[in-house]
């Protein structure tokens, strides 16, 4: 791991540790957590091989988690 996955993994952790306090919503507590997972995930997803199957691969895993994200937050 380099330095700047060390450094995005604190940071992921952080808003987690943020988030399990209780605050009241607002627009900067729901944007925040999503613009950090959306770099995060943006730098992860760079070393993804394109070729081949590859593709499908990680687009299942796509579907797969938005599929249980939103029954997560249904049942929550």
């Amino acid at each position: 791991m380099s330095l700047s996955d060390c450094l995005l993994d604190l940071l992921l952790v952080a808003v987690v540790v943020r988030q399990v306090r209780g605050r009241p919503l607002t627009t900067r507590t729901l944007v925040l957590p999503l613009v950090i997972v959306g770099v995060a995930a943006g730098e992860y997803l760079r070393s993804v091989p394109t070729a081949g199957n590859d593709p499908w691969l990680v687009a299942g895993g796509v579907v797969g988690g938005v599929l249980l994200g939103t029954a997560c937050a249904a049942l929550t």
